[in-house]
């Protein structure tokens, strides 16, 4: 939602690594009075990512509970997000011991940095626990690798498209 005389901020990352070139970026708004249903976009990630150098496989991982007072959520779609050295990620939910997956990419690409829309959204029950777990690759790193916003840096992260 965006209230009156509300500043919007579009977050770019640029790599700098095959050198500078003009920023071509554009974005299209389309406004609406209203909607059926407001969505957000919430977010499952691990934190304070500390990754070993050496490693063909090291992991990340974070949760998320669907807190009680929001009910049941509807997920539309998701965008998983990590770096170079991502490898693998795995999501999913669990509630009343049932456990439904989110996302699995068994080969990550960086250049995948998109959301994906389900073809039948799901619904998680309030309470919901939803886990991700990043693999990486750090055998050609001589440093551990932290998480940051710089492409040298790691994310382990996947955005969750959702209304109530």
């Amino acid at each position: 939602r965006l209230f009156a005389h509300r500043k919007l901020v579009m977050q770019l990352h640029y790599n700098l690594a095959n050198g500078a070139f003009p920023d071509r970026t554009t974005m299209d708004l389309a406004l609406a009075e209203g909607v059926a249903k407001e969505a957000t976009i919430s977010r499952v990630a691990a934190k304070n990512i500390n990754l070993p150098p050496g490693q063909t496989r090291v992991e990340a991982k974070g949760t998320l509970k669907i807190p009680a007072a929001l009910g049941s959520v509807t997920v539309w779609g998701v965008a998983p997000h990590m770096h170079t050295r991502g490898t693998t990620m795995d999501v999913s939910s669990t509630s009343g011991g049932e456990s439904t997956c989110l996302v699995a990419v068994p080969r990550w690409n960086f250049h995948w940095q998109s959301f994906s829309r389900y073809e039948t959204p799901l619904t998680l029950p309030a309470g919901s626990q939803v886990a991700i777990t990043c693999g990486y690759d750090t055998s050609k790193e001589t440093k551990t690798i932290t998480s940051g916003e710089s492409t040298e840096d790691e994310m382990c992260i996947n955005f969750l498209y959702v209304t109530r």
